[in-house]
This record gives C-alpha cells, sequence and structure tokens, in this order.
C-alpha cells in the first residue's frame, strides 16, 4: 500500500484532505488532564457549571457510543441525522445542506472502526466527547496507528441531551483550546 501522502496527492477532491486537515488541528489541541468522575473516559474539566448525574452520564455515554457504532457500521446518514446546533439557546436538528456536507465527508472518508475516547462535562452548552475513528486499513485504535478524532458537543437542552458538533464558533462552547480559560 502506498504511504498515506501519495493517496492524499491523488484524491480527486481537495474536500477530503481540507476534512483531514481541519481534523487533526482539532486534535492537536484537544488534550486536556481532568480529573475521572464515573469512568475512565467520562470526566469533569474544573467545576462544570451545571449539576451533572449519573442520569446524565449514561445518557450521553448512549449516545456518544450509538453514534460511534453508527459511524463504524457506515451508517453515515443515521450517524449524521444525530447532530444538532444551537442558535439563540436554542436546540434544532442541522440543516439538510450542512448534513449534505457531513454524509459526503464521512462517505469520502474509509473509516474501519471507532472507539469513544472520552466525555467531558463542562457546562449545558459546553462539553465534549471525542471519537477514535480509524481511517487506513491496517491501522490500530489502541494503538493510535492510522487513527484520526471526531469531536461532538453533547448539550443539555430542556432536560433533554443532544449532539452537536464541538466547534469555537458555536453559541455557548467557550475558548476549550486555551487552557488558561478551563
Amino acid at each position: 500500500m502506498p504511504p498515506l501522502f501519495l493517496i492524499l496527492f491523488n484524491m480527486k477532491s481537495n474536500i477530503f484532505l481540507i476534512f483531514l486537515l481541519v481534523i487533526t488541528f482539532f486534535s492537536c489541541n484537544s488534550d486536556k488532564k481532568s480529573k475521572e468522575v464515573q469512568s475512565e473516559n467520562v470526566s469533569i474539566l474544573n467545576a462544570p457549571t451545571m449539576d451533572v448525574n449519573n442520569n446524565d452520564t449514561i445518557i450521553v455515554s448512549e449516545l456518544v457510543d450509538l453514534y460511534s457504532q453508527r459511524l463504524a457500521n457506515k451508517e453515515y446518514s443515521a450517524a449524521v441525522a444525530m447532530l444538532h446546533y444551537v442558535k439563540d439557546g436554542v436546540v434544532y436538528q442541522i440543516e439538510d445542506s450542512v448534513a449534505d456536507i457531513y454524509l459526503k465527508h464521512y462517505e469520502m472518508t474509509p473509516i474501519f472502526g471507532c472507539k469513544v475516547q472520552g466525555i467531558t462535562f463542562r457546562s449545558e452548552y459546553n462539553n465534549s466527547a471525542t471519537i477514535l475513528a480509524q481511517i487506513i486499513e491496517g491501522g490500530d485504535i489502541e494503538k493510535g496507528i492510522g487513527v484520526t478524532r471526531i469531536f461532538l458537543n453533547p448539550v443539555k437542552y430542556d432536560g433533554q441531551w443532544y449532539l452537536t458538533l464541538l466547534d469555537k464558533e458555536a453559541e455557548g462552547v467557550k475558548d476549550i483550546y486555551n487552557s488558561e480559560e478551563n
């Protein structure tokens, strides 16, 4: 199999390269030290500005696990249908045009397996869930070979949890990239 850089340069679409670069950028800025709460992959970074109970942990873990399973099973439409966004303090299903973009990215990216790396609670609109996605055949999720990260932001609205994409510009998300603020 040719090296990864040769595969990328032979791609017909620059969208795939941009998608990988964005994911790589986020993965380089995502490592934070946190204290453990309930399980090895659920943590609280500083003190959250909301009450996080065991039920919240279970619900969010199940949502993130389901998203991860759908990606691993190449059920991309079902995974993308789980995504929402926050506008003016209200949670909405992502628009069809945005869903189409993510669907195309997932269809272009070979995903050979997924694993939830961790979930961090901060506030109703400012959390993170990290999924490791194996994008190279023969890679190893456990060793980090051929793996990229997908970042989600579980948000709680009207007592219900939703998955949004973790975006620095998203409403309610503080700058998670500046360690002095967290």
